[in-house]
């Protein structure tokens, strides 16, 4: 008899938007009827190299949905994949569809000099942004490149002020729609907290010392894991299994 070699397919949203404001997001799937459990994945950027890695997996599980993901210390974009398996042992691809990312924005992170947390979005032509930057400790910037650009910045501050004291960059985002990409850069060990306000919001207006500083070439990564080429199926067993009859068939 012919074997099932079909993989089943699956599909991430996640309800809340973009930003998470503490160390959960809640995720929802969908998949194949057959399907009978899901594997999920996490992914950061490194803050040096831009190279993404794998900090956390769940294992086989039951599939639920909603979902309630633990995400990892830090803030910054994190990438979550679900794969899900059937009855056969078949394992669903990782597409675009079963990729979703979120960005942590609660508290505070500290950084070594140099190193960077990057923070992403989809943005719509005309879209109003703006990102509000506190410095608790050192000498934090920030930089902003709008869709479509991977080279110099579009928009940045990168004064160096006193703790406590806030910055804002961005405004509207004249290109089309696409991913907007936020680089915290640390200049010497530095301490920060970000967020992001409303249009016609009044910003603070930091009292800045102008510095001659080098702006990034680039962005932390343009990448996800997907297109990184990192995002490998899951390699552990499932708990139970059904392969071991067909070895006999």
């Amino acid at each position: 008899a012919d074997s099932d070699v079909t993989p089943p397919w699956v599909h991430v949203t996640r309800p809340s938007g973009q930003l998470v404001h503490g160390p959960q997001v809640e995720i929802a799937i969908a998949a194949a009827p057959d399907a009978r459990g899901m594997f999920l994945r996490e992914w950061t950027p490194d803050p040096t190299t831009g190279a993404w890695i794998a900090v956390q997996s769940s294992g086989w599980i039951d599939i639920q949905s909603p979902y309630t993901v633990d995400l990892s210390a830090g803030l910054g974009v994190k990438y979550i994949g679900v794969w899900v398996r059937d009855d056969a042992g078949n394992v669903s691809m990782l597409d675009e569809g079963s990729l979703v990312f979120v960005n942590r924005v609660d508290g505070a992170q500290t950084l070594g000099d140099g190193q960077r947390v990057q923070y992403r979005g989809a943005m719509e032509q005309n879209a109003w942004v703006v990102a509000v930057l506190t410095t608790r400790a050192g000498d934090p910037d920030m930089y902003i490149w709008e869709p479509f650009n991977g080279f110099q910045p579009d928009h940045f501050v990168n004064n160096s002020v006193t703790p406590g004291q806030t910055e804002s960059a961005g405004g509207k985002l004249s290109t089309p729609t696409g991913r907007a990409l936020l680089d915290v850069l640390a200049v010497g060990p530095s301490e920060y907290e970000l967020s992001f306000a409303q249009d016609g919001e009044a910003l603070p207006v930091a009292a800045a010392q102008a510095t001659a500083k080098l702006r990034p070439q680039h962005p932390l990564t343009v990448s996800d894991p997907l297109s990184a080429g990192v995002a490998e199926p899951p390699r552990e067993a499932p708990t139970s299994t059904v392969y071991l009859p067909w070895l006999f068939a």
